[in-house]
C-alpha cells in the first residue's frame, strides 16, 4: 500500500498515491491514536486511487454450462460481484434462462456459483475477469473524526467500509 503518514499539529493524514493500478489491500484504523479532532480530522486522501478487494478469476476454474455460458464457484459465494477490467459486469436477476437471453458480458449468481455469459464463441479466459475476494476494504473501530476523501473502495464481498463499534463523527 503506497501511502505515507504525514504528522499534522493535531491530526494525521494518509495520502494514497494514484498509480493508475488498484491497490489490492485492506486498511484498519482502531482507537484514539487513529482519531482526529472536530477542527482537524484524521484524513485519508485517496487522490482518485482504487482500493480493490477483487482477485483474478483463473481460467482453469471456469466450467462450460451451455452455449456461451460458463460458471465457477468462488471461495465466498454468498455476496459477490464480477468485474471486467476493474468495472462491474452487468448483473442479470434470475437463472440460466434469463442469463442466456441477456446480452453477452453479463452474469448472475446461482447457489453460490457465478454464471457468466461470454461473447459468442469466446471463453472466459479471453477477458480480464475478477471477482470479490477480500472481505472488507476499510475497517474503522472506536475512532472519531475520520474523513475519507476521493478514494474508490470496491470489490469487497462484505463491506467496502465497515464502521464497526464506537465510530463517531466520521465521513
Amino acid at each position: 500500500f503506497a501511502a505515507s503518514a504525514v504528522a499534522d499539529v493535531t491530526a494525521d493524514t494518509i495520502v494514497v498515491e494514484n498509480t493508475g493500478m488498484p491497490y489490492q489491500e485492506s486498511l484498519s484504523l482502531a482507537g484514539p491514536t487513529n482519531s482526529g479532532f472536530p477542527s482537524l480530522p484524521f484524513r485519508i486522501i485517496g487522490n482518485g486511487a482504487v482500493l480493490s478487494g477483487t482477485i483474478s478469476t483463473p481460467a482453469r476454474d471456469w466450467e462450460h454450462v451451455s452455449g456461451d455460458i460458463f460458471r465457477f464457484r468462488p471461495e465466498s459465494g454468498a455476496f459477490q460481484q464480477l468485474y471486467l477490467k476493474q468495472r462491474p459486469v452487468p448483473y442479470v436477476d434470475g437463472g440460466v434462462d434469463e442469463l442466456d437471453a441477456a446480452q453477452p458480458l453479463s452474469w448472475t449468481l446461482i447457489q453460490g456459483q457465478i454464471y457468466f455469459k461470454a461473447d459468442k464463441g469466446m471463453l472466459p479466459d479471453a477477458y480480464s475477469l475478477q471477482h470479490a475476494y477480500h472481505q472488507t476494504g476499510i475497517t474503522l473501530y472506536a475512532v472519531s473524526y475520520v474523513a475519507i476523501e476521493n478514494l474508490v473502495v470496491q470489490g469487497f464481498y462484505l463491506d467496502g467500509i465497515n464502521a464497526h463499534d464506537n465510530v463517531k463523527n466520521s465521513q
